[in-house]
């Protein structure tokens, strides 16, 4: 070889060539026995509900769930809806209804209080805050009784845990558990 540079060229290949073997052999791993594949197996199983379960906890499908099951609920009066119903109790009086809002806080594992609220302006421009309140098991999907909620209530009766702080916390169990 009288080039210079290809001779530089040749040596530095044959010099690479068997190093890199040698890492390709290292780093193929011997087939997995059964019993491997399927512990494997089960452990893929398993992060996959867990993200699942994490999906549907932060994602608030379930207070959504139980907020439909209260619009669609029977209305204590035997006529519709319990939507319709708050349509009527709303209509009645007069006033014109201001931001109205559905609000669902978990009380417990499948349980959680669902809120329905309003600002209602009367005709001398007062405005007031009125509510109800009902009990839902989202799993057994029961809904109770309308309650009334007084002015202390309404302003007193926060999420134990807004969904933003939740989520929060879930992302941080996520990368802890992992």
């Amino acid at each position: 070889m009288s080039n210079p540079a290809l001779r530089s060229a040749v040596l530095a290949v044959s010099r690479w060539t068997f190093p890199c073997l040698f890492l390709f052999a290292v780093s193929c791993s011997p087939p997995q026995s059964a019993s491997e594949k399927e512990y494997a197996e089960t452990i893929k199983k398993s992060r996959e509900q867990r993200q699942q379960l994490r999906e549907a906890l932060g994602s608030g499908e379930m207070e959504s769930q139980a907020i439909d099951l209260v619009k669609a609920a029977a209305a204590p009066d035997d006529i519709g809806t319990m939507e319709d119903w708050l349509v009527r109790q709303r209509s009645g009086t007069g006033e014109e209804i201001l931001f109205p809002r559905w609000k669902a806080f978990r009380r417990g594992a499948n349980k959680y209080e669902v809120q329905y609220t309003h600002s209602a302006m009367a005709s001398d421009r007062t405005v007031t805050k009125r509510g109800y309140a009902w009990n839902v098991d989202v799993l057994l999907r029961i809904v109770g009784e309308p309650i009334e909620l007084k002015d202390k209530e309404l302003e007193r009766r926060k999420p134990s845990m807004v969904p933003e702080q939740r989520r929060s916390i879930e992302k941080k169990r996520r990368y802890s558990l992992e």
